[in-house]
Order: structure tokens, then C-alpha cells, then sequence
């Protein structure tokens, strides 16, 4: 009965689902390794520190002599008679990611137990190589190939191997991995006894960005925006201005009275952030390389602000957008803003939440 009972929890157990779609033995397309690995290739490689300067004519290859020729016809017509004595000329070597391949282990179950040894496999990368001449004049850059694409096989490294009974062997050592809950991709509203209302990006890659409104006091309707460890209350007036959001919130929200409390404070706003940290956090909001809401956070975040863009009359980003854009910013400042108005239609599952905490909080009271 004991053997039934633990080959079911086997059968029904997540993780074998879990390990299967992050690496598979037969190459997928649709593994979580094959899209990280494709995030980290191409990898252009420089061949020469500095680029030389080469003259025209000594370019040994007609079949290059005469694809920058080609290339340089459209200067030429635009600019007349132009002097290509010099070029510049730098050698790159590109490597791309072709496909893995999952190799298991020689070592049998009993070996590692006995041996006190890792059950691995190994991951082999298949990538391709290539080198390339580019050649630089006036802005206008030619790319010719040298030779042909090498296939390259290089061994990525170990994982742990998953056995049949859903678990690992590291140093002799039976490991059964536990699930673990980790918060929910997207945007996520909360409320503070109806006092402030905060919107939480919560992003699979990248710095999370919270937006918190007052709801109460002399202070109502002004946002304030935190941005992971960078930087703390900052202005939504600055916020705005050094996204380059401003001109088109304004346009939107200056019929709100309580945004006008945020738009007094534009003009003579001091920006907190270096050029650097501008750099940074551009980088790793508004860019895909840097951010990633992942696809059910982006469906998520969509959902949510549905209502929001529909009233401004913007259309949601698509779903394949992982990054944030202008229209996720401004969709977040219009639900804070008609929250505080206490319009019709937003707010009315974060009251019911209130109300369920308000009610549990009153029920411990009272045994207490």
C-alpha cells in the first residue's frame, strides 16, 4: 500500500513537469533554457583593439571592392565626388546559438549513492561562428564576410540530473526539491485602511516600481514613486519630467483636480537622479533586454488597467511586450487618481479586501 501510495505522489508530482520544460534530453524550441540562451547570444567579439586605416586600393578582394562600391554610390549621389582613398577597417567575430544538447551521465543511481558523487548531465551548445571585415566611412558601415560559418561545440556546464522518483542526488544525497510560492507577476493595488493606495510593479526581471497617492489629509491626490533601492519618494512631477512623460500627462490629467497638486510642483522641480542612474533605470524599465513582466504579468497588468486606458483612450500595450511603456505609466497614475475620486468602477474589489481584513482583524479582537 506504501508503494501505491508514493508512486502517485510521483505521478502527480509538479516538478517532473517543471524540470521537463526547462531542459529536455530532445532539443525543444519552447524550453526556458533555449529562450535564456537566446537572450545571451549574439556575442560580437572585436579582433582588433583599434581599427586601422586602409587605402581603398589596396583592398586585395574585388568581390569586397566592389560591395563598397556599391554601398558608397548613395554618398557619392548625395554628396558628389567624395575621396574613399581611407577606410576604416575593423575584423568582428560573431558567434551565435544554434541549439543544446542534454547528454546524461554515465554514473549510475547506485554509484553516487555509493561513491557519495552528483548525478549530472551535461549541457553541449551547438554555436556557429563567424567573421566578418567591417568597413566604416562617412557614418555608413559595410559588413563582408570572411569565410564561411564554423560549427562550434562547447560544453555549457552540469545540472543535476532528475531521477525517476522526482528527485536529485548531489554528494550521495537524496534531494527532493519543495515548491515554493513566489509572488504574482504584474501589477498588483493595495490599500492602507482606505488612507493610501499604492500600485506595485512586480516584474519577473528587472527593478520594481511602486506608486503610492495619499487619500486623506492636505496631501491628497499627491504621488509619490519609489524605485527599488535607487531612489526613495520621488516627486510624480519629476518622475514625469525625467521620463519625458510630462507634456502628454498633463494633456490628460490637468482636468483632475487632484492631479493640479502634482502639476504646481513641475516647474521647479530638481531632478534626484545622476545621468548614470537615468541611464540605469531607463535601461532596466523600458527596455526588454533589462525587463521582463514575463507574458502572465503582462496579461495581468493589461487586465487590470483595462478600464483605466479605456476611459483616457489609449490602447493597451500588446501582449507580447514584456517591458514597460508609457501607456502602463499613465494608465497607473489614471486608476491612482480615479481611485482618490472614488470614481465608479475602480477600487471595488480592493474595498472588499478591506472590508474582509477590517472584518477578520474585529473577530481576533474580540476572542482576544
Amino acid at each position: 500500500m506504501a508503494n501505491v501510495e508514493v508512486d502517485r505522489c510521483i505521478e502527480l508530482s509538479p516538478h517532473l513537469d517543471s524540470y521537463a520544460k526547462f531542459v529536455r534530453p530532445i532539443p525543444n524550441k519552447d524550453t526556458t533554457l533555449h529562450t535564456i540562451l537566446c537572450s545571451l547570444f549574439p556575442i560580437k567579439i572585436p579582433g582588433n583593439v583599434q581599427p586601422e586605416m586602409i587605402n581603398f586600393e589596396e583592398i586585395d578582394n574585388t568581390t569586397e571592392r566592389d560591395e563598397i562600391c556599391q554601398k558608397l554610390r548613395g554618398i557619392k549621389e548625395s554628396k558628389g565626388d567624395i575621396d574613399i582613398s581611407f577606410l576604416k577597417k575593423e575584423i568582428l567575430t560573431e558567434v551565435n546559438y544554434n541549439e543544446y544538447e542534454v547528454k546524461n551521465s554515465s554514473k549510475s543511481e547506485e554509484r553516487c549513492f555509493l561513491y557519495s558523487e552528483t548525478l549530472n548531465t551535461t549541457i553541449l551548445l551547438k554555436l556557429k561562428m563567424s567573421t566578418y571585415t567591417r568597413w566604416s566611412y562617412d557614418g555608413v558601415d559595410i559588413y563582408h564576410r570572411q569565410d564561411d560559418e564554423k560549427e562550434i561545440h562547447q560544453v555549457l556546464g552540469s545540472i543535476p540530473a532528475f531521477t525517476e522518483r522526482a528527485s536529485f542526488i548531489v554528494n550521495g544525497l537524496e534531494r527532493v526539491p519543495i515548491a515554493q510560492i513566489i509572488p504574482a507577476y504584474g501589477l498588483l493595488v493595495e490599500s492602507n485602511m482606505g488612507t493610501t493606495y499604492t500600485a506595485w510593479i512586480r516584474p519577473k526581471r528587472g527593478l520594481q516600481v511602486r506608486f503610492t497617492v495619499q487619500n486623506s489629509g492636505e496631501n491628497r491626490g499627491i504621488i509619490k514613486v519609489d524605485i527599488a533601492n535607487i531612489c526613495r519618494q520621488l516627486d510624480l512631477a519629476c518622475f514625469l519630467k525625467i521620463f519625458s512623460f510630462q507634456e502628454e500627462a498633463d494633456n490628460l490629467f490637468l482636468n483632475k483636480d487632484v492631479y493640479k497638486k502634482n502639476y504646481s510642483e513641475v516647474q521647479n522641480v530638481r531632478n534626484p537622479l545622476s545621468q548614470e542612474q537615468m541611464n540605469f533605470v531607463t535601461h532596466h524599465l523600458f527596455h526588454s533586454s533589462h525587463y521582463d513582466l514575463s507574458s502572465k504579468g503582462r496579461k495581468r497588468l493589461n487586465n487590470k488597467l483595462a478600464k483605466s486606458l479605456n476611459d483616457l483612450h489609449i490602447i493597451s500595450s500588446d501582449d507580447s511586450i514584456i517591458n514597460l511603456t508609457k501607456q502602463d505609466i499613465l494608465g497607473i497614475i489614471n486608476y491612482l487618481l480615479n481611485l482618490v475620486e472614488g470614481l465608479e468602477g475602480y477600487g471595488r474589489m480592493i474595498l472588499i479586501i478591506w472590508q474582509i481584513k477590517r472584518s477578520c482583524l474585529s473577530e481576533i479582537n474580540l476572542k482576544r
